[in-house]
């Protein structure tokens, strides 16, 4: 089994990408699919604004900065930082910021 599959902690996917291509996504990469997820028919402005992550720990119930988000993008990171949440940085970006706790290449070295 995957492990994201196994998290005991509530988990959103907070998305760019339509829900069917989501959908597509997550089940080509053999994962559950999270009870939340805000994809770009929930929102009305798109990251770097950060309206995907206000939208998704209020769905939650989380403060922002109780909330890790794993970017791999900078528009992502960007979102991410002005919703006040944690960022773990996927793969080569490089960006230096309070709010950025880590980068790693990908999630198996979270593992």
């Amino acid at each position: 089994m995957n492990h994201i599959t196994e998290l005991k902690i509530p988990w959103v996917i907070a998305t760019s990408s339509y829900l069917e291509m989501a959908k597509a996504r997550m089940s080509a990469a053999d994962l559950l699919f999270p009870e939340v997820i805000i994809t770009a028919e929930d929102i009305v402005n798109g990251k770097p604004d950060p309206e995907h992550f206000i939208k998704a720990y209020q769905a939650i119930n989380l403060l922002p900065e109780d909330c890790l988000i794993f970017e791999d993008s900078m528009h992502g990171v960007n979102a991410a930082i002005s919703a006040g949440c944690h960022v773990i940085i996927m793969g080569d970006l490089s960006f230096s910021h309070p709010k950025v706790i880590g980068n790693v290449s990908n999630f198996n070295q979270l593992l």
